[in-house]
């Protein structure tokens, strides 16, 4: 059990603190509370330890393990593997678009002064490579989420929390942080289009956006 906890608990410190900052000073900071980002930064944190609050209360017993569930949130298995792996794989993504990046690395969508087209490190591939770590992360933060909502009609037993615990009310909040991003990647590029011109042209043909040969 601790081991799990330990992984889960550093995999997520990785997902929500930017490069090259220090976890703990970020998670602390005000900061954490300017934008729609960082709020969902802190819901992130929330989710990770009401995820291992569950898996204690599991192995004491405190809790049934649901009919569906055929594991405890403590046991590995090949999906759960593969759920850390996509986080892993998500992250180190990331820090390698970052660092590609370099100066012109903002969370923000803008064009800085003397912007220039970069076309090394994982950007000789995709488009969006650092988009591609945020949904390989996603994955395993959607496991974590969909385990932990089976859970609600356990401690709110009522019609919200069956609700909030059913099919259909995970598809929208998928499809809905999806559309989000979407939406971030158009505006992106119509701003790389407006700056770059032919070049961006060029650059967005030879490639693909999220993943290599493929999409």
């Amino acid at each position: 059990m601790y081991g799990k906890i330990f992984m889960v608990i550093v995999q997520t410190i990785i997902d929500i603190t930017p490069p090259r900052t220090n976890a703990i000073q970020y998670i602390l900071s005000r900061k954490s509370l300017k934008d729609f980002d960082n709020i969902l930064n802190l819901l992130i944190v929330f989710q990770t330890l009401l995820y291992c609050y569950v898996m204690y209360q599991q192995e004491n017993g405190s809790i049934p393990i649901l009919p569906d569930e055929n594991h405890k949130f403590s046991e590995w298995n090949r999906v759960e593997v593969f759920y850390h792996l996509c986080n892993i794989v998500g992250s180190f993504l990331i820090l390698r678009s970052y660092d590609t990046l370099k100066e012109y690395f903002n969370p923000n969508v803008t064009i800085k002064k003397d912007h220039k087209l970069i076309t090394t490190g994982p950007y000789s591939l995709l488009v969006h490579p650092s988009y591609t770590g945020v949904i390989l992360q996603w994955i395993f933060l959607f496991n974590l989420h969909f385990q932990l909502f089976r859970y609600i009609p356990v401690y709110f037993p009522s019609k919200l929390g069956n609700i909030l615990s059913s099919w259909w009310f995970k598809a929208f909040e998928v499809i809905s942080l999806y559309v989000l991003l979407y939406k971030r990647v158009i505006h992106e590029e119509k701003l790389m289009k407006n700056h770059f011109g032919k070049d961006w042209d060029v650059y967005s043909r030879q490639r693909k956006r999220f993943i290599p040969y493929i999409f």
